[in-house]
């Protein structure tokens, strides 16, 4: 799907012209009641969350909050057997990846306590990327092995979800390697928010750190092994070392891109000073820069994710100096 294949793909569920013959005018529908839901989801994520800062409860967690309200919204449209519940909730994928990750992504890297970050780099690389190819060459390396002794004898099974058929499971070398691109991805949010990085500093570096290398590298991995299943290959040793060049490829363009574009905002922000006179025009511009860097990392094929996080921690160390007060 092209760019702007997705760009429609996300603006048609989202704003529908819906013309009466009957009127002189079209009406559009922007929002629904799905949408009121949604935000009032985040309404109760952000007012507990302050509720449990000021009173300074160490129990429960806000995400725990606003799954048990989710249940029970839920539960109470589909105990009535409403149809129309499904369709109203339903999230389009394309709408995540370009308007909601990017700023969660991008304000990762520019707030991140990058001090901690770097003094305990080391560390967070060893833990990071080495560890992450230990579980990658693990992970891959077990189930290609038991695939191949367990193929064909009926203890490797699917079921359908839908039709509750089961059948034999067979996947291809390239499908497990795919598989365990994302399988070697751990999920670090519910460590970090059990430490307070005021008392432990270099530990919450430590995780967080080594969270956000994982992902990274996973996410590079991932779309590595994406692009060689693309070219239609059969899978031998030789692969490994492709596998790797274009990793290596990969990740080093989708830094680079990142890096450019923070540095081109921070000269920019440098030398055009009529830009720092409003902090609105500082902040859009700061963020237009990291989600064109965003844009053309995906249109170049490369990891826009990583381009994004790099370009938030860039900017971070180098744009910030060239605000305003």
């Amino acid at each position: 799907m092209s760019n702007v294949d997705a760009v429609a793909a996300v603006e048609t569920p989202v704003v529908e012209a819906t013309a009466d013959p009957s009127s002189s005018a079209p009406s559009h529908q922007v929002f629904n009641e799905g949408i009121i839901i949604i935000f009032l989801m985040i309404m109760i994520y952000m007012g507990f969350e302050a509720f449990k800062h000021k009173h300074h409860i160490s129990f429960g967690h806000e995400a725990s909050l606003v799954t048990l309200v989710g249940f029970i919204v839920s539960y109470a449209f589909l105990s009535r057997s409403s149809t129309e519940f499904h369709d109203l909730m339903a999230f389009n994928d394309d709408l995540f990846f370009y308007f909601c990750l990017p700023p969660i992504v991008f304000a990762s890297g520019f707030n991140m306590q990058r001090k901690k970050f770097f003094a305990n780099f080391t560390n967070i690389l060893l833990f990071g990327v080495v560890g992450t190819f230990i579980a990658f060459a693990v992970y891959s390396g077990l189930t290609i092995l038991f695939m191949d002794n367990y193929r064909e004898d009926g203890t490797l099974l699917q079921i359908d979800g839908k039709t509750g058929e089961t059948s034999q499971l067979s996947m291809s070398t390239m499908e497990v390697l795919m598989m365990c691109s994302l399988l070697c991805s751990s999920d670090v949010i519910a460590a970090v928010s059990l430490i307070n990085p005021s008392e432990q500093p270099k530990l919450f570096s430590l995780v967080f750190g080594e969270g956000i290398i994982n992902d990274a590298v996973s996410i590079i991995l991932f779309n590595t092994v994406m692009q060689f299943t693309k070219k239609s290959t059969e899978f031998t040793p030789h692969s490994v070392v492709v596998i790797a060049k274009d990793f290596l490829y990969l990740g080093f363009m989708s830094l680079l891109c990142g890096l450019f574009f923070a540095l081109f905002c921070s000269y920019v922000l440098k030398r055009v000073r009529s830009l720092t006179k409003t902090p609105v025009s500082e902040c859009a511009m700061i963020f237009c820069f990291g989600y064109v860097a965003y844009i053309c990392a995906e249109l170049w094929h490369l990891s826009g994710i990583i381009s994004l996080l790099t370009s938030g921690i860039a900017m971070a160390q180098y744009a910030w100096f060239n605000l305003s007060p």
